[in-house]
């Protein structure tokens, strides 16, 4: 598993990109390593096989945001805003989640 300090050190490089909802349809089944950038330093990494991108429907019948889940039907909890052109974040709207393919 990457490590925190290498997922930010892909992210500083270029070498990692921001997850859209168009790459995480192209990377289905494909192995990738994820970071967002939370408060105060409290960043996450996450390395899953890309699964469905999913409406998510709360307990209340509502529909939610798209959200994008691992090959073995775990809920990741980042998701997809129409209004930063498809881009998946984790939290705010602003906290983008990039990613490299492994």
């Amino acid at each position: 598993m990457k490590t925190l300090q290498e997922m930010r050190e892909a992210v500083k490089s270029g070498n990692a990109k921001v997850l859209t909802l168009e790459t995480a349809l192209d990377l289905k089944g494909k192995k990738i390593a994820t970071i967002y950038f939370g408060y105060k330093g409290q960043d996450g990494i996450d390395e899953f096989i890309v699964g469905e991108v999913k409406r998510e429907i709360y307990a209340n019948g509502k529909e939610g945001q798209l959200c994008l889940y691992t090959s073995d039907g775990r809920c990741t909890y980042i998701r997809a805003h129409e209004e930063n052109g498809g881009a998946f974040t984790c939290s705010d709207s602003d906290r983008f989640v990039y990613f490299i393919e492994l």
